[in-house]
C-alpha cells in the first residue's frame, strides 16, 4: 500500500472514530437540548478538524506530520494512564455510562497509536522526504 493510500485510509478512520464517539457522547449526555447541542457541535468540529489535518498530511505538510507524531505520542501515553483510570471506574460503577466511557478512551487510544505507527512508517517518512 502506497503511503498516500496509509493517509487516506488513517484520515478514514478518524472520521468513523469522530462519528462513533459522537454518538456515544449523546448516549453518555442523554437527549436534553444542551447535552445534544454540545455532543453534535463536538462531533462537527472534530470532523473538521480531521478533514483539515488529514488535507495537509495528504499535501505533504511536514510541519502538520511533526504536530501530529507529537501529539500521537503524548496522547497514546495519557490515554493508556485514562483507559486504566475509566476501566477502574466502570468496575466501581458497573454502570453503561462507564462502559461507553471506558470504550471511547480506549478506541481513542488505539487511534492516537495508530496515527503514531502510521506517520513513523518508512514508506509514509520517505513520502514527505521527497
Amino acid at each position: 500500500m502506497s503511503a498516500q493510500k496509509k493517509l487516506e485510509k488513517l484520515t478514514d478512520s478518524w472520521y468513523g472514530f469522530d462519528l462513533v464517539s459522537g454518538l456515544f457522547g449523546v448516549l453518555i449526555g442523554g437527549f436534553g437540548i444542551l447535552s445534544l447541542s454540545w455532543s453534535l457541535g463536538w462531533t462537527f468540529v472534530s470532523l473538521i478538524t480531521t478533514f483539515v489535518i488529514g488535507r495537509r498530511l495528504q499535501k505533504r505538510g511536514k510541519i502538520t506530520r511533526l504536530f501530529v507524531l507529537v501529539a500521537s505520542a503524548l496522547f497514546s501515553v495519557t490515554g493508556v494512564i485514562g483507559t486504566i483510570l475509566q476501566g477502574m471506574a466502570f468496575l466501581d460503577s458497573w454502570s453503561v455510562g462507564g462502559l461507553l466511557r471506558l470504550s471511547v478512551t480506549l478506541m481513542g487510544t488505539m487511534m492516537m497509536v495508530r496515527s503514531f505507527r502510521t506517520l513513523t512508517d518508512s514508506q509514509v517518512k520517505s513520502f514527505f522526504k521527497a
